[in-house]
């Protein structure tokens, strides 16, 4: 009897301690997924932040990323394959527009 009382108490010793050990490193993913809930609510409060200051801003002073023309043709050779001057790139966007009638304003 005494055998099986000592062999509980190692038990109970051994499951103790693999139970706290178990408990530590809950605590420690709990705190490492509250600070990336802070971190992904901190992230949708900025993304928030921008796209009111964003629509809050008349759409003529955004930033519009574009290239000029002057560094796309970079003065090639005007019979070079491919080539096609500015010019003619407007001739043709301009038969894509339909004409609308609007009445005037006084």
């Amino acid at each position: 009897l005494r055998d099986f009382r000592r062999a509980t108490e190692t038990n109970l010793t051994d499951l103790n301690a693999k139970m706290s050990a178990v408990e530590s490193k809950v605590s420690q993913m709990d705190e490492t997924l509250h600070a990336l809930l802070a971190m992904v609510e901190k992230l949708d409060f900025q993304r928030r932040a921008t796209e009111a200051r964003d629509r809050s801003l008349p759409s003529s002073s955004r930033p519009q990323p574009q290239v000029t023309s002057r560094l796309l043709e970079s003065n090639p050779d005007e019979f070079q394959l491919g080539y096609r001057s500015g010019e003619l790139n407007l001739a043709n966007r301009d038969t894509m527009l339909k004409k609308i009638e609007m009445p005037l304003f006084t």
